[in-house]
């Protein structure tokens, strides 16, 4: 859900929720992250989500060895792919979807 705090990211909205919950374990931290993924994905009705053959690529990648570390860190050397162009890298847009 959108908010006036923060700063747009779902990686970042991730992290808030498991440290608004106190959430620490791994299963938690793999939920904040389901959380501002799948869920959020099902949440507003998107059918094409998802890591699959035929299906949109959307995605972001970044250097963490876990979920846990994602959140925990946020790298900002991640990039973002959209419909299978990357459009940001290193926190900079770099491209039109």
């Amino acid at each position: 859900a959108w908010s006036p705090f923060g700063n747009g990211c779902m990686l970042e909205r991730a992290f808030l929720l498991a440290f608004r919950n106190d959430w620490a374990t791994d299963e938690d931290l793999a939920s904040a992250f389901q959380s501002a993924t799948d869920a959020g994905a099902t949440a507003i009705g998107l059918t094409d989500y998802g890591i699959a053959p035929g299906k949109a690529a959307n995605f972001m990648y970044l250097p963490a060895e876990t979920i846990g570390d994602a959140l925990a860190r946020r790298p900002r050397d991640r990039t973002v792919v959209s419909n299978g162009r990357i459009v940001a890298a290193n926190g900079a847009f770099i491209g039109s979807r």
